[in-house]
């Protein structure tokens, strides 16, 4: 890819067996449901490492992809949460059931004063 060609961006979904109509994401990219996520709380590290090893494979830019949180609230959180360790921000699409659409959103990360870690009941 050249540099005047633009990354094509993408929305992850995790799997789901609702049948919630994904096809008004398509605005923000191409859909990509990441495969095999199946939660368990006896065993996460399955889970979790089938969705970092899909998001590696999948060479997840977050300056050009989005994370869509409808699906399994679990899995939803799983593939946030791998996002975000290793990145400043994530972009994340919402539904909006008045607008039936999706809404662009930025998560950022920030840092807690030490303060607000004090016990406060001293």
């Amino acid at each position: 890819m050249s540099g005047d060609e633009a990354k094509e961006s993408r929305v992850f979904f995790v799997p789901s067996n609702s049948k919630f109509d994904v096809t008004p994401a398509e605005e923000f990219g191409r859909i990509v449901v990441l495969e095999g996520l199946r939660p368990s709380p006896f065993n996460t590290d399955e889970c979790l490492v089938s969705a970092a090893e899909q998001l590696r494979n999948y060479n997840y830019d977050p300056v050009s992809d989005f994370i869509a949180f409808t699906g399994p609230s679990i899995l939803v959180a799983f593939v946030f949460a791998l996002a975000f360790a290793s990145n400043r921000s994530v972009k994340v699409l919402l539904f909006d059931a008045r607008e039936n659409g999706y809404v662009e959103r930025t998560v950022q990360q920030c840092t807690m004063p030490d303060s607000s870690l004090e016990d406060s009941t001293e």
